[in-house]
């Protein structure tokens, strides 16, 4: 495939065709997000909200919210603000201190608390097909790339992780999404201007939940020690680029730790309480009893079963595999036949693809050796699958155009 300089990106965020084209897309999907919406509240007021919240973490989270915004009444908004971050929670101090702040709008209510998910659920679509037009340059890739988050089920996921539960699972899988999506925009930081942005981005899905820590860490290390080895290469253009990419990658890292690192060392007690003696502590045991993963083997497929099963879904490992055989074999057709070439994507499919393979064995080796596992967090594997899907698609649409 044809590549052009990452470095120098021809056009914006939202740009892909003509004044008119790009109106009329972005209705469409603002049409969509609010169809959406209307459906998650009828389904929310139907179902959800007139019950007692299951399970034990979002007692946890309501009653920290409730907390907050009580505050606010009682000391006005700011200081009540201050008191919510003031808390030290071991899982992420945001997810309360943002459910204050919709009591305090739409007023208090287990509805006004998962608004939130719908919220980061619909940023998540938005990036998505941002990125895809940036890429592509086509309305229907972007439309295409929305549709294989809609095949997922996990959202549906009632028991726990779902778009209509108050935890932590839901929005941090959406802001991980997110995350890939500003680095793969960043052009894989090549693009230094947006370093900063991706580094404010991996910070904000830190201090949500501070367990993706250890991900995006071992993420950029296994990215640095990449970049480094092709900045070596005898390709004076790959190793430019790498150099450039590595520039990059010091300043978001730079942006991330100033951000972070303040959250950390206040909240250091509980986070070191919470998952270090309480994920390696006795009660792992009990943990490994309960779902069954004291044998190595299934511990090993304890996230793969969970992550097909109840976020991807039949109908998502139905479509995508019939989709790219489809492409595919369209492409291997066009072998040779000259084509309109479309405008060629400003990544390459294979460091793309190699940056989402890393992001996404990360963060399955981290969980898979930690002892105390969940089933909800495994939607966190599903965002790397669906972009590779995406830039897939999008690498064939070129093929078959006759690119490359």
């Amino acid at each position: 495939m044809i590549q052009s300089d990452p470095t120098l990106p021809k056009n914006g965020l939202l740009t892909a065709g003509g004044d008119n084209t790009t109106a009329v897309g972005w209705f469409g999907v603002c049409g969509l997000l609010i169809l959406q919406f209307a459906l998650f509240l009828q389904f929310a007021q139907r179902e959800i909200v007139w019950g007692y919240p299951m399970a034990y973490d979002q007692t946890v989270f309501l009653s920290k919210a409730y907390e907050t915004f009580d505050h606010m009444l009682s000391h006005g908004l700011i200081s009540g603000l201050a008191h919510g971050i003031s808390l030290r929670v071991p899982q992420g101090n945001l997810l309360h201190l943002q459910a204050s702040l919709t009591y305090f709008l739409l007023g208090p209510s287990r509805l006004s608390s998962i608004i939130l998910n719908f919220a980061y659920f619909a940023l998540l679509q938005y990036v998505l097909v941002s990125v895809a037009l940036w890429l592509a340059r086509s309305w229907a890739i972007a439309y295409l790339t929305m549709g294989l988050l809609w095949t997922t089920v996990g959202r549906f996921f009632i028991v726990g992780g779902g778009i209509t539960d108050f935890r932590l699972d839901f929005i941090s899988i959406c802001l991980f999404g997110i995350a890939i999506g500003v680095v793969i925009r960043s052009g894989l930081l090549a693009n230094l201007s947006w370093a900063p942005v991706v580094g404010a981005t991996v910070a904000y899905l830190v201090l949500f939940r501070y367990l993706t820590l250890t991900f995006v860490v071992g993420i950029t290390a296994v990215c640095f020690v990449v970049l480094v080895i092709r900045r070596r290469s005898a390709d004076l253009f790959v190793g430019d680029k790498a150099w450039r990419r590595l520039r990059g990658l010091v300043i978001a890292a730079g942006v991330f730790a100033a951000l972070v690192a303040p959250m950390m060392v206040y909240s250091r007690e509980v986070i070191f309480a919470y998952y270090v003696r309480g994920h390696l502590g006795p009660d792992k045991d009990i943990r490994v009893a309960e779902f069954g993963t004291g044998a190595l083997i299934d511990s090993l497929l304890y996230y793969p079963r969970w992550l097909f099963n109840a976020h991807a879904g039949r109908l998502f490992l139905t479509f995508v595999p019939v989709m790219l055989l489809i492409l595919l074999t369209l492409a291997w057709r066009s072998r040779g036949r000259a084509g309109v070439e479309p405008s060629p994507s400003p990544v390459g499919f294979g460091e793309t693809s190699l940056f989402l393979g890393v992001c996404f064995l990360v963060p399955f080796v981290i969980l898979t050796l930690d002892p105390s596992k969940s089933n909800v967090v495994a939607g966190v594997l599903l965002m790397p699958i669906l972009w590779l899907v995406a830039i897939a698609v999008i690498a064939l649409r070129d093929r078959i155009a006759g690119v490359g």
